[in-house]
């Protein structure tokens, strides 16, 4: 989500530490497996911009989370996400004012699109 190497670095080193413990032991570390699997994996990002109280964000926001999909980050901001923002959400904004969103892996993302069923539709077939 914020695209720092110290932060992957850390998590590196908490699995090296678990490491023969979750091995021997698995199902007592589900979640750092679940954690050691995210990051070996591409993780799906998706972008969204748009008002929280706009029913067509709402409607995008769904679609989303529609159907169980592992190993997705999703960032989310009201408008246009300027230098400042988290690297996922830099540069993103509305598309003629309509709130939209961004499908990307290693932060290079395809065209946006502002329909629920479109995203929908470009999610199924990732």
């Amino acid at each position: 989500l914020l695209d720092r190497k110290d932060l992957r670095s850390h998590a590196e080193g908490i699995f090296r530490a678990f490491k023969a413990t979750a091995e021997s032991s698995p199902g007592q570390f589900e979640r750092l497996m679940c954690a050691v699997d995210f990051y070996h994996s591409k993780p799906l990002q998706i972008a969204l911009v748009g008002p929280r109280e706009s029913a067509a964000t709402q409607a995008l926001i769904d679609a989303v989370f529609a159907a169980y999909r592992p190993n997705k980050v999703v960032a989310w901001s009201a408008d246009a996400a300027g230098d400042d923002a988290i690297a996922l959400l830099r540069g993103k904004k509305p598309i003629q004012g309509e709130p939209a969103a961004y499908i990307c892996a290693g932060y290079q993302c395809g065209k946006p699109t502002t329909s629920a069923a479109d995203l929908r539709a470009q999610l199924g077939s990732k």
